[in-house]
This record gives C-alpha cells, structure tokens and sequence, in this order.
C-alpha cells in the first residue's frame, strides 16, 4: 500500500457520525484485526473526549450514534475472540527469498523491506 493511499484512508475514517463509522469500519474491513482493534479503541477514545468539550447537541447526537456504531463492532469483536484471528506474519527470511520471483512478475518494490 503506497504512503497516498494510506493518508487517503485514513482521511477517510472518522466518529463524525453514524455513516462515517460504518465507512470507517468498511475501510478497516480485511486489514489485521489487532489494527482494526487499535484504531476503532483510538476513536472511541477520542470521540468521548470530543463529547466532553462539544456544546452543539446535534453535533453531541451524532458522535454517540458513530461510538454506538464502534461500540456494537467491539462487542462482538469480544463475543467472538476475533483476537485469535491475526495475520500470521512471514519470517523475514521467507520474504527475502520470494525477492526472485517478484522481480520476474514485476512486482518487487525496492523500499518494501
């Protein structure tokens, strides 16, 4: 994944409201599940503290309908033990040894390790 699609995505993401989350969770979707974890943590954290300096109740409405959202995605990540379900990383040395067969399908990035 390039570095401007990565800013693109993360742009994308937010507790604004209930579609933004949803959105959020979309984009998530298929990424590593501590990732996931992480980031949808990092926003409920965020959105409460956001709830505790905003005044504007329509604005206060929206974000708990989008931790709602985040809420119901860490429950049954809980329920579930999505835990267990990480990515088996490759040892380094397995990833080196491809190098041969990405250069001949053109799909060796040079910065990648």
């Amino acid at each position: 994944m390039s570095k401007i699609e990565s800013e693109s995505e993360q742009s994308a993401m937010g507790f604004r409201d209930k579609e933004k989350a949803e959105e959020t969770l979309r984009l998530l979707d298929g990424r590593d599940i501590s990732y996931q974890y992480n980031v949808i943590t990092a926003f409920v954290r965020r959105a409460r503290r956001v709830l505790e300096i905003t005044k504007d109740e329509e604005k206060i409405e929206k974000i708990k309908e989008a931790v709602e959202v985040f809420n119901q995605w860490l429950d049954d990540y809980k329920k579930k033990g999505r835990s267990k379900e990480n990515f088996a990383y490759l040892p380094l040395t397995t990833i080196e040894a491809y190098q041969t067969l990405a250069r001949y399908y053109e799909l060796f990035e040079e910065n990648f390790l």
